[in-house]
């Protein structure tokens, strides 16, 4: 007879089970053997059914008891703060305890998943409330600067004429620039007048602060007397101050010959009023 050692040390109820319950999942040499066993432990074949019955009713009562227990069996708190955080995951894991008995458990349960959705209600509630807050408050606040800087550009006053001569054109004759500027309800409105001394040419334009300086641009379209043409989104020239002096940055308009122009060659203030 096949041995199987591991066996010697089952206990008599163990066998009964091995021989007559559970017969199906051993090996026959295994039954043979727990058999063997039980004959040399005294055991006879009536007191191995009768044993089997009282098992049984062991077997029961300990399940009646399990399932006792499992009615009110809990999750620890931290189970359950845990279930409340994560509530959507409890949402299809776990469905159903009360099936397996834990009465309990079932009730918790439902009780954190409905504290973790009130609690993500009111956390999206109050994002939404305070996003509109904070949305006019920005608002408010862009409003503020808005005005901050209007009231900085009221302030801001470029009015005047400014004259400069282009000495770099290629007659004897030099081209006096002479820009005329008025502050009208908050816009800088210009005249600029080219004068060779034989004719002259003038141009309206319109002065945008940006910053500290002053950009000028044509009003229309115009064909200049020297050639090529000028419309309302070129950029002219601008004017900045730097230490209470203006100079100016050349842009669609420069000095006749690019090559020539030196760093002094910038409009000045003309406290005169009349025209040149």
């Amino acid at each position: 007879m096949k041995k199987f050692h591991a066996l010697d040390e089952y206990t008599d109820d163990d066998l009964i089970i091995i021989v007559y319950v559970e017969k199906d999942d051993w090996q026959k040499d295994a039954i043979a053997y727990a058999k063997n066993l039980l004959a040399e432990r005294g055991i006879s074949e009536d007191y191995s059914k009768e044993r089997i019955k009282e098992l049984k009713v062991e077997s029961e009562a300990l399940w009646q008891k399990e399932l006792e227990d499992r009615k009110t069996e809990r999750y620890s708190i931290i189970r359950l703060v845990f279930m409340a955080l994560f509530w959507p995951r409890e949402v299809f894991w776990n469905r159903y305890p009360k099936r397996a008995g834990y009465y309990r458990k079932s009730k918790q349960r439902r009780i954190a998943i409905g504290v973790g959705l009130v609690c993500s209600s009111i956390l999206v509630l109050y994002s939404n409330v305070t996003a509109d807050e904070r949305y006019q408050e920005r608002i408010d606040e862009i409003n503020k600067m808005a005005e901050i800087d209007s009231i900085a550009t009221s302030q801001i006053d470029w009015s005047g004429r400014y004259v400069f001569i282009d000495s770099s054109y290629l007659s004897s004759n030099k081209i006096v620039w002479n820009l005329e500027l008025k502050k009208e309800h908050q816009s800088h409105l210009g005249t600029l007048t080219f004068n060779d001394g034989s004719k002259k040419q003038v141009i309206s334009c319109i002065g945008l602060l940006k910053d500290e300086l002053i950009e000028f641009y044509p009003d229309t379209t115009y064909s200049l007397d020297r050639g090529g043409e000028i419309s309302y989104y070129d950029r002219l020239f601008t004017l900045g101050r730097d230490r209470k002096e203006i100079y100016t940055k050349w842009g669609k308009l420069n000095p006749f010959i690019s090559e020539t122009r030196a760093i002094n060659q910038y409009f000045g203030k003309n406290p005169v009023s009349e025209s040149l």
